[in-house]
């Protein structure tokens, strides 16, 4: 891709080291007569990785699927697919001026806010790969319509798409059956579309889309996954453990002996290899992916504090790679002590949840921190911690490697 110069106003760069990573901030500001209210990028990049592409995690319309854009990147399942796939992790967040026509039809500002947004990321994180290698797009709702323009525009630099729930027309034009589309045959898409929008008055045009999409794909023999989704409706459910592993297969295979792999499924379905295969028809008929092997990675990295509120207890985790964290375990002296809580998005409720499924498919503010408080230690005596974490098939990681701590004695 040619460099461009960067014209826009950008504001609020921001870099900081983040554990074996590091993150940038970018805000565009609309120009002339475009249609957006602002831009805003966070692309997060694992350590000592020579990027290959990036992975754009585009949220869909709404305030708050986008302020959900603001933390997109801070998933850590969707930080371990970019580290499998030496990736950067890249989320938006667009703000309309009135409506999501504002920013999802690329042509009205927001695709130049994304090229250049690359630029700037590009030469603030040292990484001039960034503006110019390929990239994957998970697009939802307003963001696939955003996503498909995009698609039809620059196909040479999409290595694959995902739409979830995703709108491939506008809304008064889909009173009709979808009739033709004008999509590469090349490259690998995943199209999700939730049950529960069939039928329905405001996302039934979009089910109906999606399903003609995959159609007139297939007749085509292009390489298109459909999965349809009996748990959920518009929101995005527990898609991820079919998506991501779906992206993954996809980029591992790029470039092989068999570049067009053959189907794996009766019904004419897509998949890029047989275990993919397995995954999309159990995903058909329960929503999500069942896991029967425990995360085999232990928390690491646990540490401990004394405070006049107890002992604080903090650690590092890397996500099971099919199914992900839901929460952790914290054990004293052998024993397992109350569970772990965070705070949910929802008025600051607790949660025993690490991260719960959500609407945009990305952790919600406030984010849930590693953390554990212990009030109940005996002072004086020296305790010995560990901690295990469990993902959302309910398996449990082996315990860390202990930490022993002793709440002093205070002076009274």
């Amino acid at each position: 891709m040619k460099s461009r110069c960067l014209i826009a106003a950008i504001i609020g760069l921001l870099a900081y080291a983040e554990g074996y990573a590091a993150t940038y901030r970018v805000s565009i500001k609309p120009q002339g007569d475009e249609a957006f209210a602002r831009a805003e990028y966070v692309l997060w990049i694992p350590e000592g990785v020579q990027i290959q592409r990036i992975i754009l995690h585009q949220h869909g319309c709404g305030e708050d699927a986008q302020t959900a854009g603001q933390t997109a990147t801070d998933d850590p399942h969707w930080r371990l697919l970019a580290q499998k796939t030496q990736s950067a992790l890249l989320g938006s967040s667009l703000w309309p001026q009135e409506g999501c026509g504002d920013w999802s039809v690329p042509d009205r500002g927001t695709e130049r806010a994304f090229l250049e947004a690359l630029d700037e990321l590009a030469r603030r994180s040292n990484h001039p790969e960034v503006a110019t290698v390929d990239w994957v797009v998970w697009g939802h709702s307003g963001g696939g319509y955003w996503t498909q323009a995009m698609l039809n525009k620059y196909p040479e630099r999409f290595e694959a798409a995902v739409f979830q729930s995703a709108g491939f027309r506008p809304r008064d034009q889909r009173s009709t059956k979808l009739q033709s589309v004008s999509y590469p045959t090349d490259i690998p898409m995943l199209i999700h579309v939730g049950i529960e929008e069939k039928g329905d008055e405001r996302f039934g045009g979009l089910y109906d889309d999606g399903v003609n999409t995959f159609a007139l794909m297939r007749q085509k023999g292009a390489p298109v996954t459909l999965a349809i989704d009996p748990a959920s409706g518009h929101g995005a459910g527990h898609a991820r453990y079919l998506t991501i592993p779906w992206i993954a297969a996809v980029l591992e295979q790029k470039g092989a002996a068999t570049t067009r792999p053959s189907d794996h499924s009766p019904r004419g379905n897509w998949f890029p290899n047989q275990v993919i295969a397995a995954k999309g028809e159990v995903f058909a008929k329960l929503g999500t992916v069942p896991d029967f092997s425990p995360p085999e990675q232990a928390p690491a990295a646990l540490k401990a504090s004394t405070s006049g509120d107890g002992i604080l207890l903090s650690w590092d985790a890397a996500p099971d790679w099919e199914s992900g964290i839901k929460t952790f375990r914290i054990y004293r002296d052998g024993e397992l002590l109350a569970p772990y809580t965070a705070a949910s998005h929802r008025g600051g409720e607790l949660t025993e949840n690490y991260r719960e499924p959500s609407y945009s498919d990305t952790p919600m503010p406030p984010l849930a921190k590693m953390q554990y408080l212990d009030t109940s230690a005996q002072v004086g005596k020296a305790h010995r911690y560990q901690v295990s974490l469990v993902n959302w098939a309910g398996l449990q990681s082996p315990q860390s490697q202990p930490i022993e701590v002793t709440v002093p004695k205070t002076n009274d």
